[in-house]
């Protein structure tokens, strides 16, 4: 009896993702989903599932094959006025629409050697992958990016669901960590985040008098990403520095854009801070360009993409002194580090770079820390991980 044509020809990998409308590329654990896919080896297929529209259409792969799924507008309408609402609704929907694809591509005979949840704290795809590595008897990999984004009442339940995966991924050995901590025992293995340099040494560099802004931050604009003590902290720097400029990138939810803007009025800085919304990739790393140091005060980060891109384009960064960054930027003198939630020595950082230039100190040491991430590394350690998951080899094993 012949092999199975998935053995002798390719691996067949299905792949279960969700993301909010508001988010695109630009976000860390989809750019994470995206360069992997990009990359993926000519001896596996993909049959990705995501909601529409979804971050993967510019990707041209003739192996990566993108099936959309649609929220009904009138939920998504709720979003406005009714966030939390709807995005209960959303992932219930979500999470029944994508159980009921994979029903039906059962139905229809379809077969898959692995089926894989790229972002696993996104719970729609992490419960549809679990549903559908039962209807398909296939292993399940799990690559989760950050637990702490949920409370923390919530962290242990949901870190347990990935015991249900043959193979759980998480970003950064804290971040193993802390998944065994709230209880995860299925086998782990760390794969980090590369970087897209190539793509930043494209955007032309302004020079030190094409600095439009002095400060930049990129991430959602949320709390646990620091973004109400970043106001703070860019309080304390314009009345020092007055006129200092900030530009913030990211998607950011009704209800703390209003926070925000109550907090901008309160402080006197709405001719200080801009704030850009999503952008493209090429807008993001032009706005960085532009700027002279990054302030970035999150409280939750796994691995940390943001600092790092901007380490890339030349900036040195502030950031709260998180446990994942001695695994990758601790070593950089062009990192600023102060205690979590000490604003007023990140103020302090800030305005010692911006004062006589000397963030320029640092153009070189920043690219010079990062340029051995690589995303081709991180995409073959992937599909390694994945190809292997049936298999149990040993050098897959729970830390």
């Amino acid at each position: 009896m012949s092999e199975p044509e998935s053995t002798n020809r390719y691996r067949r990998i299905l792949a279960l993702l969700w993301h909010a409308p508001h988010q695109v590329i630009a976000a860390g654990g989809f750019r994470r989903t995206y360069e992997i896919f990009a990359r993926a080896p000519d001896s596996v297929r993909i049959v990705a599932l995501d909601d529409s529209p979804t971050f993967m259409r510019d990707l041209r792969r003739p192996n990566v094959e993108v099936r959309e799924y649609r929220i009904p507008a009138v939920v998504r309408r709720l979003e406005e006025r009714h966030f939390w609402l709807e995005r209960v609704i959303e992932w219930l929907l979500a999470t029944l629409v994508m159980c009921f694809r994979c029903v039906s591509m059962r139905a229809r005979g379809e077969r898959f050697d692995v089926v894989f949840v790229p972002s696993s704290e996104q719970l729609p795809a992490l419960v549809a992958g679990i549903l559908a590595k039962f209807l398909f008897g296939t292993p399940l990999v799990a690559c989760n990016l950050n637990i702490d984004i949920f409370p923390p009442a919530a962290r242990r339940p949901i870190a347990m669901m990935h015991n249900a995966a043959d193979t759980v991924i998480p970003i950064s050995r804290h971040l193993s960590e802390e998944l065994e901590a709230y209880g995860v025992r299925a086998p782990m293995v760390v794969n980090t985040v590369g970087l897209d340099t190539s793509c930043m040494a494209g955007i032309p560099d302004p020079g030190p008098q094409g600095k439009v802004y002095d400060a930049v931050f990129v991430g959602r604009h949320d709390p646990e990403k620091g973004v109400f003590d970043l106001i703070e902290i860019w309080s304390e720097v314009s009345k020092r520095i007055p006129g200092a400029l900030l530009v913030m990138v990211g998607s950011c939810n009704p209800g703390n854009r209003a926070r925000l803007a109550s907090l901008l009025a309160e402080h006197g800085l709405e001719d200080n801070v801009r704030m850009m919304g999503t952008v493209s990739d090429d807008e993001k790393y032009s706005l960085i360009k532009q700027s002279k140091i990054c302030l970035f005060p999150s409280y939750v980060e796994e691995w940390g993409l943001v600092p790092q891109e901007a380490l890339a384009c030349g900036l040195p960064a502030v950031v709260y002194d998180l446990p994942v960054y001695q695994e990758n930027i601790a070593g950089c003198d062009a990192v600023m580090a102060v205690p979590v939630g000490d604003r007023s020595g990140a103020a302090d950082r800030a305005v010692e770079l911006l004062s006589g230039g000397r963030y320029l100190d640092y153009r070189l040491s920043g690219p010079a820390c990062v340029g051995g991430f690589s995303w081709e590394d991180v995409a073959s350690r992937e599909f390694e991980i994945l190809l292997g998951a049936g298999r149990r080899s040993r050098s897959v094993r729970r830390r």
